[in-house]
């Protein structure tokens, strides 16, 4: 499979480990900007993490997807909402892993970013938006319990529900560029916690707003690239957070609460 892409992030890797054999280090920052490194590190990992859980290329729907991801510009920072389809995609392909991950049956040849059996022949619908701009938080929410309604309506099953999985990873570091500083994996993982809490806290009546009652919860996932000094390197902490929709004691509520559970097994 190839791509533009795909191009770049092999001369990023392929560049850096020349430099770094014929000691030549000094050069690193001057020949590969950290923008760019930083993207290529992040993005290919991305990839790569969600391929592990597909191994086999001939799973339905996963070439194509694959292809989508591979195509559009090459660095975040060059994407405008208008051309962010290919990191969409690959949002809908992190979301595919992690619940495949965490034992759910999943499909890529539907229509639905994201099938899977959130319990014994029950039917769940994962709609997936990248949010860009913190006034279109509420909008994308908003499109993907609409999609989720339209999908159980269309279900031959009066059980089916959905999950709306959105990833503000740009409102938490617009650029894409900026790199937290930690002394440990620990504390950026602890400090990726806080930043994601203080944003579900600052915009809860707004994640809170599903009116749909087939929409089980609202999935919020953020990554953030970090350079953590022991052990010295760059490493992502990547985190997401459950906000249920029904009330605990409901039968919705308990199906919510065993998803997040998986969920949250999964992304340890």
């Amino acid at each position: 499979m190839e791509s533009r892409r795909l191009d770049a992030y092999r001369e990023t890797f392929a560049t850096n480990e020349r430099l770094i054999r014929e000691n030549r280090t000094a050069e690193l920052e001057t020949t590969i900007s950290f923008p760019t490194f930083l993207n290529d590190f992040h993005e290919s990992n991305e990839i790569l993490e969600a391929c592990d859980e597909f191994p086999d290329l001939n799973t339905p729907g996963l070439r194509d997807r694959l292809e989508i991801v591979l195509s559009g510009t090459e660095e975040l920072r060059q994407e405008t909402p208008d051309k962010g389809g290919p990191r969409n995609f690959l949002f809908e392909l992190v979301i595919a892993a992690t619940l495949k991950r965490a034992g759910f049956q999943v499909r890529l040849d539907q229509i639905e970013d994201v099938f899977f059996e959130i319990a014994d022949g029950i039917p769940c619908f994962a709609e997936c938006k990248r949010v860009h701009s913190q006034g279109k938080l509420g909008q994308r929410i908003d499109q993907a319990a609409d999609q989720i309604r339209q999908r159980c309506d269309d279900s031959s099953n009066p059980k089916a529900c959905g999950i709306v999985a959105v990833d503000v990873s740009k409102l938490l570091n617009p650029s894409g560029d900026h790199l937290f500083d930690a002394p440990t994996r620990d504390r950026l993982s602890l400090a990726a916690e806080e930043l994601l809490e203080s944003f579900r806290v600052l915009h809860r009546r707004t994640l809170e707003s599903v009116r749909e009652r087939c929409v089980l919860g609202v999935y919020v996932y953020a990554w953030l690239p970090g350079a953590v000094r022991e052990p010295v390197g760059l490493w992502t902490a990547r985190k997401a957070i459950v906000i249920g929709l029904h009330h605990p004691n409901t039968k919705s509520g308990k199906l919510t609460s065993r998803f997040f559970k998986k969920i949250e097994l999964a992304m340890s």
